[in-house]
């Protein structure tokens, strides 16, 4: 059992932590907020406002939002999934697989032996071939 100090200071660290992101967090949305509300504070050259609100639904009518493509994908994706769910998986494959004979027994693997040795060097090599002539090597794995 933990000293409830320990925990309780855990506690208000966890929530020091969460309050810090909250902070955080609210003052990276306020800036790009801020900065685009200067805009239509900030004066020009001519004296007027950098931004206005004719110019900027001018801006925004030029944008043409087309959700058509998002229809369709959504569309798309719910082909797919209502297919795949009337899908009988025996019978999409094809003829050959559903005949093949089915193994009856696992399917053997022949014994392997494994080498240890050092080169020169004194680097260690393990391997499943012979190592190289005139040099001593353990078995280190025969099945």
């Amino acid at each position: 059992m933990l000293p409830i100090s320990w925990a309780g200071t855990n506690f208000y660290r966890k929530s020091e932590e969460m309050k810090n992101f909250r902070v955080y967090l609210i003052v990276l949305l306020l800036i790009p907020v801020v900065a685009v509300g200067a805009l239509f504070y900030i004066q020009g050259p001519d004296g007027n406002p950098l931004m206005n609100m004719g110019q900027l639904k001018q801006s925004l009518g030029s944008i043409d939002l087309d959700f058509s493509l998002v229809e369709k994908a959504r569309q798309t994706y719910y082909t797919i999934r209502d297919k795949a769910k009337s899908v009988n998986v025996k019978d999409s494959l094809p003829e050959v697989l559903k005949n093949a004979p089915k193994p009856k027994e696992p399917l053997e693997t022949p014994p392997e032996t494994l080498y240890k040795w050092r080169d020169k060097s004194g680097d260690w090599h393990f391997s499943n071939q012979l190592p190289p002539d005139s040099v001593e090597f353990e078995i280190v794995k025969s099945e």
